[in-house]
């Protein structure tokens, strides 16, 4: 009966461990889910603000199509990894195209913030657009990446 002590100790204390990591957890934005949502909520923020940027530039820069335009963002605002601002010709004017790289919840992080701004998309396969509110697919710049969120407007010439 002496080993019955060892091993009810060693229960006792890895179950204390378990619980207390359960609770640890439960506390907003701790452990993976936490971070996994904090994530999502940075790449959104990021990408609205690069995205406004972007048009901004867009418009600034009358007339012009590039493949690169120079995006100024506000002060203590860092530009999103592999970011790209872009404009094409269209039929009445100019599309202007921001993405930058998905994370997991970040296209419904800006569902929510943007109020469901219809100019979002998800790009899932190169050249093809896929509506963040209504799912409706769209003809996009074969040139934006699969895995990247795209805010996509019409800006006049």
């Amino acid at each position: 009966m002496s080993w019955l002590a060892p091993i009810t100790a060693a229960f006792f204390f890895a179950g204390l461990i378990s619980q207390m990591t359960v609770w640890a957890e439960s506390v907003g934005g701790a452990g993976w889910s936490g971070a996994v949502q904090s994530a999502a909520a940075q790449r959104a923020l990021a990408a609205e603000v690069f995205a406004a940027a972007c048009v901004e530039a867009a418009q600034e820069d009358s007339g012009a199509v590039s493949s690169s335009i120079t995006v100024t963002l506000p002060t203590g605002v860092i530009l999103p990894t592999n970011a790209v601002c872009m404009t094409t010709e269209a039929s009445s004017g100019r599309n202007v195209y921001a993405y930058v790289p998905s994370v997991p919840g970040a296209a419904a992080q800006i569902v929510s913030n943007t109020q469901s701004d219809l100019s979002w998309y998800a790009v899932r396969t190169a050249g093809t657009a896929t509506s963040l509110v209504t799912g409706s697919t769209a003809s996009v710049s074969s040139s934006i990446p699969k895995g990247y969120l795209l805010n996509w407007v019409l800006v006049d010439p």
